[in-house]
């Protein structure tokens, strides 16, 4: 197109030079015969007669014409003033003349003035042949006046030079006359040009005012692009156009709207590649970023060969202009024509005007729609978020999402597959659009477009069911009897594995489907995935959770089984051993009475360790629901109980004034008292003159910390963690028993209550136990 400009402007400079050049040569041919004037004024006063009376009227003609001619022309007035000129042409001359006129006529005789009026007359009205004929005719008159006497005509001639600048000033006349008419005429073609030209201007000011304001009120893409097209037929004539988009991503070009393309020719120009060599002139305009302007392509005998689309429109003439904003390619807007284009530079620059102005409107609407889509997916991905966290059903996230996604993306029907291994994929949920007739949950659909999402991976577009060639004829049948002329498919995922496909159809239309779209979907089942993810690990920690529990109830029920059927036997041992030493005492020897004891001592022992461990198996359950409970009254309980222990070893009790009321379970804490304090009573060691325990406590944020310190010999800190396992014991003091399960039931009914404990101890500085409980806590199963 650049070329094909630079050829008219050319064409036009020529033919604004043909007038301008007969123009110099009429103010040459005038400035020689003011010459002549100037030549014969001097030579009339070379021979005396300038003194006459006609020395004055010859001066005045000679320069009055002068400065007419000055004015008159404006390369010489530019050359001296080095401006424009100041008067119009027509008005210096007519100013000269009339002058002229007065002084050669007026001054010599009425007859002269006359002659130089009808000359004048002649040349303004007859043309150049009156004003030529007029001339020459006013020339014999007054050769033959010379010749006579003065008497017979009332003047005189006082020589020939007075004659030869009369006859001189009439054919001036004549020519000024003529002069003044061919610039009138001159002025007036350049005012109704200058009209023309401005009316041109106006009429492409309000096309551009027109396309501007229907591109700022275009509120979508399709209403944009139908404007475009529309304002591309008023500049070409030609109500064939194309609107291409250009998507860097695929690097080719997809069909946004035509008018005046038949349905055949669109299926193979809906999607074009990029490249010199491209079969539409769109992608080879693309390529080169250069406009294509062919007014008939049978000019050229390889144009149908270098563009084969071009032979299946039909078209003869050709205009393409890339569409370039922000230095980045937006698309190509084409018309064609079936005849050949006679477009002129006007309408060339006019076009390029409406294709940069059409850029900078899809480049804006793009970004508009852009951060539109974003929103959009964002206020979808949120609310679908919300919902799925706000259940572990599996069902209630599926059927949540498909209306969800389908209401979002504006599709008429959205559908979830799902396959078992070995399996084809069914639907399981869908959703439609009102109107729009359902696939029908548990059939088995077409499996063009989702089987190769499952398949591949990956995202499936088919733009229109009609002409997707990767469909068969079966699955095409299939979905046209569905009313579907467009679907998208993108597959769905759980654990490296792809357990489904979510897919979007578009009926009774064929649909073009944008990034947003695909980054819709994609983005939904990812979220799906998600949901899907989370309900399957809560099922199946639900269920391993009743497992855990159910074997929890099994070893429990054990443990007081096994307890139960041992407790059984020892009473049995220790009753006979009792019997033996209290019926048969003194008929046995020392040895005797020393393993009965023995007997008695261990089977003793071993009772108080099944208590121990039907206590311990008890401890991890709650013995009611948890309520407030004032711990000072538990303390008190606790050392009551223990109260002749401490009695027996002389303890120093410090107990805190006040205590919390707090949530908890009464008896499970009167337990983790009692076998902290007693506990502590045990290990406070033989030699220890001044034996001392401190119960007290302090407020956390989120919890109450209690805690019992005493005196004795001390923890390892190696021991800090083993001694709250199940048969861990200290063994450094002889004749303390124990069975080491006490600090195991205070850990867990401590952790049955949300809470934790621990020691701080060190070797020979006593211990201090710790633990705390939460202000609010229920109960745990």
């Amino acid at each position: 197109m650049g070329k094909h400009q630079e050829s008219m402007d050319a064409a036009g400079a020529d033919a604004r030079l043909r007038p301008g050049s007969l123009a110099r040569l009429g103010r040459a041919a005038g400035g020689l015969l003011f010459l002549l004037v100037v030549v014969l004024y001097q030579v009339h006063l070379a021979t005396g007669a300038g003194r006459g009376p006609n020395a004055r009227v010859l001066c005045g003609l000679v320069m009055l014409h002068a400065v007419a001619f000055l004015l008159a022309d404006r390369e010489n007035l530019q050359r001296w003033l080095r401006g424009g000129a100041l008067i119009p042409v027509w008005m210096a001359q007519a100013t000269a003349v009339g002058v002229a006129v007065w002084l050669t006529g007026g001054s010599s005789s009425p007859f002269l003035f006359l002659l130089h009026l009808l000359v004048l007359a002649a040349a303004l009205t007859a043309g150049g042949l009156g004003a030529a004929a007029a001339a020459a005719l006013a020339t014999a008159a007054v050769v033959v006046i010379a010749v006579r006497p003065p008497g017979d005509t009332g003047f005189a001639l006082h020589d020939g030079i007075h004659l030869g600048v009369v006859l001189s000033s009439l054919w001036l006349v004549a020519y000024l006359g003529r002069r003044i008419v061919c610039d009138v005429a001159s002025e007036r073609r350049h005012l109704e040009k200058a009209n023309e030209t401005l009316a041109a201007r106006y009429a492409e000011s309000s096309l551009l005012y027109a396309f501007s304001h229907s591109l700022s009120s275009a509120t979508s893409l399709e209403h944009l692009a139908l404007a475009a097209l529309d304002q591309v037929a008023r500049v070409t004539g030609s109500r064939m156009a194309m609107l291409f988009l250009y998507h860097r991503e695929t690097d080719e070009l997809t069909l946004e709207a035509a008018t005046g393309i038949s349905e055949s020719a669109l299926a193979a120009l809906r999607r074009q590649s990029v490249g010199p060599d491209a079969p539409g002139v769109a992608g080879q305009v693309a390529f080169s970023r250069e406009g294509l302007y062919i007014p008939d392509m049978t000019a050229s005998e390889d144009l149908h060969v270098r563009v084969p689309l071009a032979n299946l429109i039909g078209c003869r003439g050709i205009l393409a202009e890339p569409l370039v904003a922000r230095g980045q390619l937006i698309g190509i807007l084409e018309a064609v024509s079936a005849t050949p284009f006679a477009l002129t530079a006007s309408d060339l620059r006019l076009f390029r005007v409406l294709c940069n102005d059409l850029a900078l409107a899809l480049e804006n609407m793009r970004l508009a729609v852009e951060a539109q889509d974003r929103a959009r997916i964002e206020r979808l991905v949120n609310r679908i978020s919300q919902r799925i966290q706000s259940t572990l059903d599996v069902d209630t996230v599926m059927g949540t999402a498909v209306r969800e996604l389908c209401v979002a993306a504006g599709a008429s029907r959205c559908l979830i597959m799902r396959h078992q291994e070995g399996a084809p994929a069914t639907v399981t949920h869908e959703y439609c659009q009102p109107g729009i007739e359902p696939v029908g949950v548990g059939r088995e659909p077409a499996a063009g477009v989702c089987q190769r999402a499952l398949v591949t991976d990956s995202t499936v577009i088919c733009d229109d069911v009609l002409h997707d060639p990767d469909l068969s004829p079966e699955d095409r049948e299939e979905l046209l009897s569905l009313g579907t002329r467009a679907a998208l498919a993108t597959a769905l995922r759980h654990r490296d594995q792809i357990f489904g496909a979510v897919t979007l159809h578009e009926c009774g239309r064929p649909r073009q489907w944008r990034d947003a779209d695909v980054a819709l979907v994609e983005t939904v089942a990812g979220q799906i995935a998600v949901g899907v993810e989370n309900a399957l690990l809560y099922e199946e920690t639900r269920r391993k959770s009743e497992e855990i529990s159910a074997k929890n109830r099994e070893l429990e029920a054990f443990v007081y089984t096994a307890s139960h059927d041992l407790r059984a036997p020892l009473v049995t041992i220790q009753g006979f051993a009792s019997i033996l030493l209290s019926d048969h005492g003194d008929a046995l020897d020392e040895d005797a009475h020393f393993y009965l004891e023995r007997i008695r001592t261990n089977t003793g022992r071993m009772e108080r360790l099944i208590d121990d461990l039907l206590e311990l198996s008890r401890a991890g359950r709650a013995t009611g629901q948890f309520m407030d409970v004032p711990v000072g009254e538990v303390v008190a309980e606790a050392l009551d109980a223990l109260h002749a222990r401490l009695r027996e070893r002389e303890v120093e009790l410090v107990v805190a004034d006040s205590w919390p009321t707090i949530a908890c379970d009464r008896e499970r804490l009167l337990q983790v008292f009692t076998n902290l304090v007693g506990n502590a009573v045990k290990f406070l060691g033989p030699d220890n003159k001044h034996p001392r325990i401190e119960l007290g406590w302090c407020e956390r944020e989120e919890s109450a910390e209690f805690f019992v310190r005493d005196n004795g010999i001390g923890i390892e800190p190696d021991y800090h963690e083993r001694i709250f396992a199940v048969f861990q014991r200290l063994n450094d003091l002889e004749g303390v028993e124990g069975t080491g399960v006490g600090l195991a039931i205070v850990k867990r009914i401590i952790d049955l209550h949300g809470g934790r404990v621990w020691v701080e101890s060190s070797r020979g500085e006593g211990a201090t136990f710790r633990f705390t409980l939460p202000w609010r806590r229920e109960a745990s199963s």
